[in-house]
């Protein structure tokens, strides 16, 4: 169990690292806040059975392994969040070692998302259009229903889990590309739910859970309103509720500003190439190291993408016309009627946040669940962005294989578990 303990904390280290290669040769990691963060755990039931002495030597091997990985150990007094980030995680890593926290090392270089499909996976057509695959092992049936237009890349390591016992579907949108992602064309919610459910009934499915990210949660919510029978449980990983009355007093810049451009857009279509320049801003990288400010700094480096994934990542915004596709799909999303349908849901569900996620706002979402949903699990991870599947996989493989299997997810140093909802609500009063 050692050697789970080392490659979870180089795991931890590769979360910064994949978003800014160069961060420690630039910035130090302050180990000030040790005793600090471990009185933070004493509340938490997962480190009940350790004394603060046994923590805090836990911490220091495990600052010893991330200056062995390449962080710069610096113990001036500082409050820095991402070494906070850090401190807590070494913590999670000492649990799982301890055989505690089912959080395991991810599948390292997995293959591409191409090579995946076409080795653990059967694709099937039905009705000539609808295209899907199946993955060839998993007792647990999940469908996979990801962001529009964004590659099916940035699921590999899910994709390519063995240790998982989850059988994944996903099924192509009506005008979109899984590998190569893109929007071609506007669909409806509506549409789109009957392809799955097409694509189900030729799977000969029975059950399953449904996993949605990001504007994928208005899908989700309509199949299960389909389908209660066959909806086993939905998982809501960085759900976007944009446009729903009364969550709109949370903003949104990210979203309020690709809003902002269509509208331009469509009233001034001769301002295309002003609307091209503004989109290149929106994709450029950032350096968030340059930024003095420990908050600033955290606030902008742990709300980023892999490096790897920032060009996938842009394809739904690379051109005017994806541009515009992108947008007219969302404004129809948008029409869904989300508060009646999210109320109507009766089987478990869990929305999965990340506490530095700028590309929606976690607020919102917490609104919207917290209002109009009965009773839901939320896991916040700490140090997350929009990209929990890519960047802390091990924290969302846990996260997922616990709700699949019936369990509710426990509390540790960096994942907050709550529950959300009318009910719960009604029990707390």
């Amino acid at each position: 169990m050692t050697l789970v303990f080392q490659q979870l904390i180089e795991e931890a280290i590769r979360e910064l690292t994949r978003r800014d290669p160069d961060y420690f040769s630039r910035i130090d990691l302050h180990t000030s806040q040790v005793a600090h963060v471990i009185d933070q755990v004493q509340g938490i039931g997962l480190f009940d059975g350790y004394s603060a002495e046994e923590l805090a030597a836990a911490m220091d091997q495990g600052i010893l392994l991330l200056a062995g990985s390449g962080a710069n150990v610096s113990g001036s007094a500082s409050s820095d969040p991402i070494s906070h980030v850090l401190l807590r995680g070494l913590l999670d890593c000492f649990a799982a070692k301890e055989g505690h926290l089912g959080i395991r090392p991810p599948p390292q270089a997995p293959p591409s998302c191409e090579d995946i499909l076409a080795s653990r996976f059967r694709e099937r057509l039905v009705e000539g259009s609808i295209r899907y695959f199946v993955k060839s092992s998993g007792r647990e049936r999940v469908l996979l229903i990801s962001s529009t237009g964004i590659p099916l890349g940035i699921w590999s390591l899910l994709l390519g889990d063995e240790s998982l016992d989850a059988q994944i579907l996903v099924v192509q949108g009506l005008h979109e590309d899984l590998v190569q992602g893109g929007i071609s064309a506007c669909s409806s919610v509506y549409e789109d739910a009957r392809r799955i459910e097409v694509a189900l009934a030729h799977a000969g499915v029975c059950e399953i859970h449904v996993l949605s990210w990001c504007n994928g949660s208005r899908l989700a919510l309509e199949l299960a309103a389909r389908k209660p029978s066959i909806v086993k449980s939905i998982v809501l990983l960085s759900p976007t509720f944009h446009g729903v009355l009364q969550a709109n007093r949370y903003p949104s810049p990210f979203e309020d500003t690709l809003a902002e451009l269509h509208s331009l857009l469509k009233a001034s279509p001769e301002i295309a190439g002003y609307i091209e320049e503004l989109l290149r801003g929106q994709l450029a990288p950032f350096d968030a190291a340059k930024l003095g400010r420990h908050e600033d700094r955290a606030r902008a480096l742990l709300s980023l993408p892999p490096k790897e994934f920032l060009s996938d990542l842009a394809v739904p915004l690379s051109t005017l016309p994806q541009f515009v596709n992108y947008m007219e799909k969302l404004a129809d999303d948008e029409r869904y009627p989300v508060k009646e349908a999210i109320g109507k849901v009766a089987c478990p569900m869990m929305m999965i946040t990340g506490n530095y996620d700028r590309a929606i706002n976690v607020d919102a979402a917490r609104f919207v669940i917290d209002s109009y949903a009965d009773d839901v699990i939320h896991a916040q991870v700490d140090g997350a962005g929009h990209y929990i599947q890519a960047l802390q996989y091990p924290y969302f493989a846990y996260l997922l294989d616990c709700f699949i299997r019936g369990r509710t997810p426990e509390s540790t140093a960096r994942i907050t578990v709550e529950r959300l909802g009318r009910r719960s609500s009604a029990r707390a009063a």
